[in-house]
């Protein structure tokens, strides 16, 4: 027992740095005091005593076997790749809560520093979420994943988002018509002539447009004899109330147009077959969707809308004979009815089959002081139209005649004329060809 408490003091002695050397009696050299052996040893250190407290740096043990804890954590230990120091001292994990849920908990460590836990992974273990931590919550969230950033989730996950690697695409998605690629995502891409896909008519003028080529049947006329056949839809949006002409010119096939208010299923304005009157429509400010359709089903084709805006000039009444003829002294529009007027002119170079001959007529007189270019049409008249000029008198020689060479069944003249007295007859074509009328002059 002596010899083993001799070697503790032998291995205290070397880790305090003490210089010398601790020799047992047996061994001896020849420079050891020959008065000191085992029993002076063993008298000076009791073989049953233990020491009150470790040399000066041995860390004192205690009854668990482990270190002393104040001791074992040096403030400048760094943190472990798992928690933090934050701070201390501490005695309860009250001491060291920070009140961030997002951060992670504070938590008192034994050695009496303040500690923080890794944050919350907020890992809720669905693929079709993206987890986070709100720090404004103290909550974890979980959003939907949303691939392309357009706000709206994949159609597997739940969402309305038919493609989540295009931002673009997505239902309700505004479409751009014709490029193969469905943007709304309704199952197809929308085609030129659809009612979301309607090309506008901005301004007066001809739209050359087809019912072949991918439109297919939406909607219906009133004035169809069948449904089944395609149609184009156009929109017309007015920014202040206007009279309208609408007129549809249709080769080779039994077309109609028909006008609806609002949205693409809504109200019917009028339905007119392409070789009816152009339709003239007083309409309120707001959208209108003008409709190209067959007249049966199957019915199909190229065909051409032309678009006029109606103003009426000067109104006239009381010219339904020649001797009432209405003097006009000035480039202008003139415009009247010849509902239940007389029929007292015939023209003589066109229409001159038996149903041009029974129209009410209107009568306009004018003087040229020369020669001069003059032009007149009937555009934004209600009826067909014939139009045609006498020279020098109410019986006098018909100079120039036309039936419906504008737009419709508007007529048009386009004459010079040698100084004089001219009469001008706006005619209808048919006995029932009345309503009011337009008589456009230039040239005066």
């Amino acid at each position: 027992m002596k010899r083993k408490w001799i070697a503790l003091l032998a291995v205290v002695v070397l880790s305090t740095g003490c210089k010398g050397t601790l020799k047992a009696t047996g061994d001896a050299g020849p420079d050891a005091d020959p008065d000191v052996g085992e029993e002076d040893v063993a008298a000076d250190v009791p073989v049953d005593a233990e020491p009150d407290a470790a040399p000066d740096g041995v860390e004192d043990p205690v009854e668990d076997g482990t270190t002393d804890p104040v001791e074992d954590a040096p403030e400048d230990t760094p943190a472990d790749p798992v928690v933090d120091t934050i701070g201390g001292p501490c005695t309860t994990d009250e001491d060291c809560d920070m009140g961030v849920f997002c951060d992670g908990p504070e938590y008192c460590h034994p050695s009496g520093v303040c500690r923080r836990a890794p944050p919350p992974t907020c890992d809720d273990g669905d693929d079709c979420t993206t987890d986070s931590c709100d720090v404004t919550t103290d909550a974890c969230v979980h959003d939907l994943i949303d691939g392309d950033g357009d706000l709206h989730a994949p159609e597997s996950c739940g969402g309305d988002d038919c493609d989540d690697t295009e931002s673009t695409i997505y239902t309700g998605a505004p479409e751009t018509c014709g490029d193969g690629i469905d943007q709304d995502c309704d199952g197809a891409d929308n085609v030129i002539g659809e009612c979301m896909c309607a090309p506008s008519l901005t301004a007066p003028g001809a739209y050359s447009g087809a019912t072949t080529g991918g439109v297919v049947a939406h909607t219906i006329g009133s004035c169809a004899a069948s449904s089944g056949a395609p149609d184009v839809y156009h929109e017309l949006v007015l920014g202040s109330d206007t009279d309208v002409l609408i007129d549809l010119s249709a080769g080779g096939w039994d077309a109609i147009a028909y006008v609806r208010s609002g949205t693409c299923d809504g109200s019917e304005i009028e339905c007119n077959e392409d070789w009816s009157p152009s339709m003239i429509l007083s309409l309120t400010a707001g959208t209108y969707y003008v409709i190209v359709d067959g007249r049966e089903g199957g019915e199909t084709g190229d065909y051409t809308l032309t678009l006029e805006t109606c103003t009426y000039g000067t109104a006239v009444t009381g010219n339904g004979i020649c001797t009432d003829a209405y003097a006009i002294t000035a480039d202008g529009l003139y415009s009247g009815d010849n509902t239940g007027l007389g029929d007292d002119a015939v023209p003589t170079t066109c229409a001159t089959d038996s149903a041009g001959r029974g129209g009410h007529d209107v009568w306009f007189t004018f003087t040229l002081t020369g020669s001069t270019a003059v032009h007149l049409d009937t555009v934004c008249s209600e009826f067909d139209t014939v139009l045609y000029i006498l020279e020098g008198a109410c019986d006098g020689t018909e100079v120039a005649c036309d039936d419906d060479s504008d737009i419709g069944y508007a007529s048009s003249i386009d004459v010079t004329l040698d100084a004089g007295t001219y009469y001008v007859v706006l005619d209808g074509y048919y006995g029932a060809s009345d309503g009011q009328y337009v008589l456009n002059i230039t040239g005066l």
